[in-house]
């Protein structure tokens, strides 16, 4: 699977292009461990770090093929959900790295900030690959009392939503419906004017309480209109638990008015909002308000609204797979550029893991992704299978390799169980081949 995601890639050197094709075949079998561990002997690693040092590779160029597979994957869609999220990458040995910036209010730490653009069917929720990625290096902190329009007049960390946006329309000419889906850091009026411009849809959770012309965001919710309730399943997330529960839903119609950096002239833009609203007195209960640009005529309507917003989650499971999952924090390559184009060969195996976690997730699903040595190794270590198998028992059986229960109350296992069970999987796998080879 992953092998097809960089077919077709050229750095100018065909001994370029073959090394890369080993090392991303050999890093996705043992994602999680040190590249010496990896490399099994010096020769490889000093390629390895050759590849990563050379001029002639670039990280945009690493990712290139991947995200043409994913526009063509999205021209088969009516809907694609374009999801952008931002993360902070702290690495651990910040010291020895060359080109890092600040990543917290305090200055000790260091790193950068990648912010991902992920297409995801507005149909099936399937995750079709990552279409834009920006790193974003502080090199300086401004002025906390910094007034609005001084912001507006420099370049700014939020450009990046716009920027998502805008690469994506580029990109994504043939195909459905694009719909942006985002969360609070997102809620900005010329972000939302430039999707509406584009002609595209939006479903971005609000922070503003904004002035409309039916009075503040907040207070609106006490007209909104009852439309029903539903049951949803909340992950897990920090010291939230996973859990499910049911929410209310409301919805109308308001009018942003234009902010008052630019004096509240402008184009007014016509919004519905749906809110969401969970009927438990816990700290942590959820309570959503959701701009968007599609119908909340109905409940139905409120509900696909919801679906989609819930789909965001996928692009932070993207991004813990990115550090749990590949340990991408972990890394101890000698400068910043070197780890950006680490991130782009894991951003590759990170979609992969996350769609392996989606295809085991669908009823019957007989997509293994597996070859077929590594199926009859979890049939013959876990009897069950040889009954029946399907994408959700082997992702399971997998996880187990890797420390995972498996109980009925444990669902779904996490990246890290399924990293750890891949690693077995494959010394499992090399063992096997060697013992069959030596056995004639």
């Amino acid at each position: 699977m992953v092998k097809n995601e960089i077919l077709g890639l050229d750095f100018g050197d065909k001994r370029l292009n073959n090394r890369y094709e080993q090392i991303i075949a050999r890093i996705e079998k043992d994602s999680k461990s040190t590249f010496p561990s990896v490399a099994k002997d010096w020769a490889w690693l000093k390629g390895f770090y050759r590849f990563f040092n050379n001029k002639k590779v670039k990280s945009k160029e690493m990712i290139k093929t991947h995200i043409k597979s994913t526009v063509k994957r999205c021209e088969g869609e009516k809907i694609i959900l374009v999801i952008q999220d931002t993360t902070v990458i702290n690495l651990k040995s910040a010291n020895k790295i060359e080109g890092l910036g600040y990543t917290d209010d305090h200055k000790k730490k260091k790193g950068f900030l990648v912010h991902s653009t992920m297409a995801v069917s507005g149909e099936s929720g399937k995750p079709l690959g990552i279409l834009n990625q920006q790193v974003i290096v502080r090199k300086k902190f401004y002025d906390r009392d910094e007034g609005y329009k001084e912001r507006l007049n420099r370049k700014k960390e939020s450009d990046k939503w716009k920027k998502g946006a805008k690469e994506t329309n580029k990109l994504l000419k043939v195909g459905g419906r694009i719909i942006h889906v985002s969360d609070r850091e997102s809620d900005i009026y010329f972000y939302i004017k430039d999707i509406i411009e584009a002609k595209n849809g939006f479903v971005i959770r609000a922070s503003q309480n904004r002035i409309t012309e039916e009075g503040y965001l907040f207070d609106t919710i006490r007209e909104a209109e009852y439309k029903g309730e539903m049951e949803i399943k909340v992950p897990k997330k920090g010291g939230r638990k996973g859990r499910e529960i049911t929410v209310k839903i409301y919805s109308r119609q308001i009018t942003m008015i234009p902010p008052k950096v630019i004096n509240h002239i402008g184009e007014r833009i016509k919004v519905n909002i749906v809110y969401v609203e969970e009927d438990s007195k816990k700290e942590d209960r959820i309570e959503w308000l959701i701009l968007t640009s599609e119908p909340v005529d109905t409940l139905e309507d409120t509900k696909k609204i919801i679906w989609y917003y819930k789909n965001r989650w996928q692009i932070e499971e993207f991004h813990k797979g990115l550090k749990t999952g590949c340990g991408i924090e972990e890394r101890q390559l000698s400068t910043r550029e070197q780890h950006e184009k680490l991130l782009s060969m894991f951003s590759i195996l990170a979609w992969n893991g996350l769609l392996l976690r989606y295809n085991a997730r669908i009823p019957g699903n007989k997509d293994l992704v597996l070859d077929s040595v590594k199926i009859e190794i979890l049939k013959e270590r876990y009897p069950e299978l040889k009954e029946e198998v399907d994408a959700q028992k082997i992702l399971r059986a997998v996880a187990m390799l890797g420390g995972f229960i498996g109980r009925k109350s444990d669902g779904n296992p996490g990246w890290q169980k399924i990293i750890l069970g891949l690693t077995v999987l494959e010394y499992l796998k090399q063992g096997f081949l060697l013992g069959r080879k030596t056995c004639g």
